[in-house]
């Protein structure tokens, strides 16, 4: 008697034992195929919130298009003097950045730094300061050094003392020589606000990762 109650006793923690298998195996297999899920999630986040910053970049290089093939960005680049180049760039880059706060397209990322450059890449002037003149830009970034050459404009993610989401084309003369470039930088953490309106921020930490910079 005594034994076939050790044996009805083992078979029940046997069966409990393997019900209890069964069941973490179960919830392990559940909690991967979530983790899956996310994963595949936050890819397709990802990739949404890289295509609306290509979307941004392009639009904004449009409209730098059209500001740069205006009479006043050309009489910019063409002054005949080092200083009265500067100083005509500077109120270009200055009028374009009040045209820019009023622009549809720039609602609530408004550029922060709006520069014209020479055809070597050197800022002849931008807006809010007169310390950058000078400065080589397509020595730093090779998208703006291939728009100086090519004529196709370009975006990228540059990094100064923020990170941009920057855009620029270049500035023909009358004859179609490639004078300079106008460049427009919008600080990131704004654009990626706008792209965060229909991304998830999971997608964010994927297209920009953490770092210095």
């Amino acid at each position: 008697m005594r034994i076939k109650i050790i044996a009805v006793n083992a078979l029940i923690v046997a069966l409990v034992g393997l019900l209890s298998f069964l069941l973490v195996r179960a919830a392990l297999s559940s909690a991967a195929g979530n983790k899956d899920e996310l994963t595949q999630e936050a890819r397709n986040d990802a990739n949404g919130a890289a295509s609306r910053l290509q979307l941004d970049g392009l639009r904004a290089e449009r409209w730098l298009a059209a500001a740069a093939s205006e009479q006043a960005t050309l009489d910019a680049l063409s002054k005949a003097s080092l200083a009265a180049r500067g100083e005509a760039a500077t109120r270009r880059c200055e009028d374009l950045f009040s045209k820019m706060k009023n622009a549809p397209l720039f609602d609530k990322n408004v550029p922060t730094l709006v520069a014209l450059v020479d055809s070597s890449g050197k800022i002849v002037g931008r807006n809010g300061t007169n310390m950058n003149r000078g400065d080589d830009m397509a020595a730093t970034y090779a998208g703006l050094k291939s728009t100086l050459k090519t004529g196709q404009s370009g975006s990228d993610i540059w990094y100064e003392k923020d990170r941009f989401l920057a855009s620029y084309v270049a500035v023909h003369d009358s004859t179609g020589a490639i004078i300079g470039a106008l460049v427009a930088g919008r600080p990131l953490k704004d654009t990626l606000a706008r792209v965060s309106e229909a991304t998830t921020g999971r997608a964010l930490d994927l297209v920009l990762p953490k770092g210095d910079g």
